[in-house]
């Protein structure tokens, strides 16, 4: 496995005590080099770029200590050592500052758009729509249970599992496929428009879900995952969405599920028994519309908080490439 930033650790403290992996090359500096400057040469693209040149293997690349030794570097008198390591540990604190307010930012971020997804769903403000339970206007489905035995024709169909429902979102990078008999595939067959709904996980995740338009074709659902259908004329499926995945929505599945140690799930009674508001149409549209205008916002906000990660990576890394490499 190549050496990556991140790779390298640098034990500071007085107080470490302990043993590690054989996997890991481990060594004292002489009195020499201050270990700082080490530290900061292997973690820049010098250090990395002759690391990486003495590592060898085929199917896992492996760093020795002979090869380790081969590794060459700047190194000025221990005075102009220490000035260089003041210099980086100087930026470094800063960059440190910059990505804990970037973190701080995100945080308070996430937490307004829960809390504006609460303020519209919420039973004090919301006393002017009509509830329902959620199994009187969807058609509630689990998926197909995986790892089962078949014999006779089949089909081979994609399907989504767990992994590939997050909340507000779908991640398709990595898409499975299961068997399945032909007559099957209407039953689990996702249509646009379909909200899927993971069964259990973290106690926090809890009502975890995303709308499906049909982003891959033929695709079906495993059995941990819920698919509800509405009927498109009455009801908005991203409206329902939005008000399973708020606090409202959270709070009920926390307080119906079964629950052990940090891990929680819903069957299919007590999510169609979840209930959920039913304004008309256009309401239900308007409110979307709404909600809409604040993601947008905060997405482009969470834009921002991405480069200013780039820029201080960008920054940590030419600060780096001036002091090794000159450039």
């Amino acid at each position: 496995m190549r050496v990556n930033v991140g790779s390298i650790g640098w034990a500071h403290s007085e107080n470490l005590a302990g043993v590690i992996s054989p996997d890991y090359v481990v060594f004292s500096c002489t009195p020499k080099i201050d270990p700082r400057l080490l530290y900061w040469f292997l973690t820049s693209e010098a250090g990395l770029r002759a690391i990486n040149l003495q590592t060898a293997g085929s199917v896992r690349e492996r760093l020795y200590f002979a090869s380790l030794a081969r590794v060459a570097m700047p190194l000025p008198p221990m005075e102009e050592q220490r000035r260089v390591v003041g210099r980086l540990s100087s930026a470094a604190v800063q960059f440190e500052r910059l990505a804990a307010l970037r973190s701080e930012v995100l945080a308070e971020l996430d937490a307004l758009t829960l809390a504006f997804a609460g303020s519209i769903f919420s039973r004090r403000n919301a006393t002017h729509w009509q509830t329902k339970n959620l199994g009187e206007i969807a058609d509630v489905r689990a998926g197909v249970t995986l790892g089962r035995k078949l014999a006779g024709k089949t089909l081979r169909l994609p399907y989504l599992r767990v992994a590939n429902v997050q909340a507000g979102h779908l991640d398709l990078r990595e898409v499975k496929e299961v068997e399945i008999f032909p007559h099957e595939r209407e039953r689990w067959m996702l249509l646009p428009g379909d909200i899927l709904l993971t069964e259990g996980g973290d106690w926090d995740k809890l009502g975890r879900g995303a709308v499906w338009n049909g982003e891959i074709p033929d695709c079906i659902h495993q059995n941990h995952i819920f698919r509800l259908r509405v009927d498109s004329e009455q009801f908005n499926s991203y409206f329902l969405a939005a008000q399973i995945g708020s606090p409202e929505g959270k709070a009920y599945f926390q307080a119906a599920s079964k629950q052990t140690t940090n891990l929680a799930s819903i069957n299919q009674r007590q999510l169609k028994a979840l209930p959920v508001f039913c304004p008309s149409l256009a309401e239900q549209q308007r409110t979307i519309a709404r909600l809409n205008q604040f993601h947008g916002k905060a997405r482009q906000l969470q834009l921002l908080a991405t480069e200013l990660e780039n820029e201080i990576a960008g920054l940590k890394a030419s600060i780096l490439n001036r002091t090794f490499l000159g450039s």
